[in-house]
């Protein structure tokens, strides 16, 4: 009986923080510079290729 009380009473704590974690997760950032995207591209196209040779 006081496991399913303190559950009752977490829950709109545990849902407030749920939501918290939402709205700040979703907060825009900077793009990325063009030159940055580019080499994050190449690394994933060419990792597959080469990743048992380093």
């Amino acid at each position: 009986m006081y496991l399913v009380r303190l559950t009752l009473q977490m829950r709109p704590l545990f849902s407030t923080l749920l939501l918290a974690i939402a709205a700040f997760a979703q907060t825009p950032s900077q793009p990325i510079p063009v030159d940055d995207a580019v080499r994050i591209h190449e690394f994933y196209r060419l990792a597959s290729q080469i990743q048992d040779q380093i």
